[in-house]
């Protein structure tokens, strides 16, 4: 296949207000365009039966100057499918500007979504952080030079993007969902959908095209040699290993591997080799020796206050023999938090924090968790406790301005 770049600029228009959205398209063949703005890869694809969208962007704004490049590449407006990789905002907050389609995506993405929108205060202050870093850069650069012509593109971006979000944004989940895996039928196009979870997020899927031998793995893969999440025994890495394994062993052939961010495809071989170190990696974990994973179990058998006395129980008597990892107590707390358990979740993080009573981040998550609970004095008290450890965390202090704390 032979893949051409062709790079654009689209007319944003939302309101009476206008501006432009740097979006560059890649050509893959006459049936496959790749469109990226802001980092983010949106796919399109021609089939017989409808258009068939894999991702949606950042918001409605960006993702109607998409669609307009989409269907004058096709001179098609028949839109079919729409598939959310996943529920991160940043893959699915275009969603609402196909009213007609098939949105689709797995049956933990709705949940997902709802709990992780677009306009959450962690991202809009991540946003506006990102905008403040932008504009004392260009300060400091001459206003001829092509660092500072392109800093004042990303800088308007990011303001268009920020009202979007906040004048035009709102959640719409995939309204079709599967478990596993789907099929769905496109005319000259077969498209297989595997559930690969609880890794990047609980709810990523690959979406597989047997007919033009392309894989897209949304942000499961973050490069030819590493992923998006740490091989850990919280993380479901047998799950994903069964997923590729599946697309390997279907006999079409992988020839692209289209992620969710950045500009290069992987091959069917870097495929192979990610799958081989994930099993290295995998083989070398010991799921008995994980502290983290006892308090999981506790958790979910348990009702809350049961669960933390039986941990602590077993905290007393651990020894050396288990092992205490930071990272694997917050994965443990966040998969809850993505299930709707808030309450299991924030008796985790609590647990998290008692575990590391000098990480910043144990409070940093904790306060987020009392954020989604819309407990706002608990959650301006753990910020200011991760402040406290560590002076620099700019997540704690720019959403402590917002709250006005």
């Amino acid at each position: 296949m032979t893949c051409l770049l062709i790079v654009l600029s689209a007319l944003a228009c939302y309101g009476q207000k206008q501006g432009i959205y740097p979006v560059k398209v890649r050509k893959i063949n006459d049936k496959v365009i790749i469109c990226n703005c802001l980092g983010v890869n949106v796919a399109a694809i021609a089939a017989s039966k409808g258009l068939v969208i894999i991702d949606t962007n950042r918001s409605p704004g960006i993702m109607e100057d998409i669609k307009k490049i989409i269907k004058k590449e096709f001179k098609r407006n028949d839109f079919l499918y729409v598939i959310n990789t996943h529920g991160h905002w940043d893959h699915a907050s275009g969603n609402q500007v196909f009213p007609g389609s098939i949105i689709i995506g797995h049956k933990k993405c709705p949940e997902f979504l709802k709990r992780n929108p677009a306009t959450a205060l962690t991202t809009i202050s991540s946003l506006g952080h990102r905008l403040s870093l932008y504009k004392n850069r260009s300060q400091k650069l001459n206003k001829k030079s092509t660092e500072a012509k392109a800093l004042v593109a990303d800088i308007r971006s990011l303001e268009m993007l920020i009202r979007d979000l906040k004048d035009n944004y709102s959640v719409t989940p995939p309204g079709r969902t599967f478990t596993d895996s789907v099929t769905l039928d496109a005319g000259d196009m077969t498209l297989k959908l595997f559930y690969c979870g609880n890794a990047h997020t609980d709810n990523d899927i690959f979406i597989f095209i047997p007919e033009q031998k392309m894989l897209f793995s949304g942000d499961v893969f973050s490069s030819r040699s590493s992923f998006s999440f740490s091989v850990n025994v919280i993380n479901d890495i047998p799950r994903v290993i069964a997923a590729i394994d599946r697309i390997l062993t279907d006999g079409s052939g992988v020839e692209y591997v289209i992620t969710g961010h950045g500009q290069s495809d992987l091959s069917g071989s870097d495929l192979g080799n990610l799958k081989g170190s994930l099993q290295e990696q995998y083989l070398e974990l010991d799921s008995a020796r994980s502290a983290a994973l006892v308090l999981k179990k506790l958790l979910l058998d348990q009702d809350g206050e049961t669960a933390i006395q039986k941990y602590k129980t077993f905290r007393k008597n651990a020894g050396a023999r288990y092992c205490f990892s930071e990272n694997e107590f917050s994965l443990v707390a966040w998969q809850l938090l993505w299930t709707g358990s808030i309450d299991k979740a924030i008796r985790a993080f609590r647990t998290m924090t008692d575990e590391f009573p000098a990480s910043a981040l144990a409070p940093d998550n904790l306060a987020e968790a009392f954020m989604q609970n819309s407990d706002i004095d608990s959650a301006v008290k753990y910020y200011n406790r991760s402040l406290q450890l560590y002076p620099g965390n700019i997540n704690a202090q720019e959403i402590l301005k917002l709250l006005g704390k």
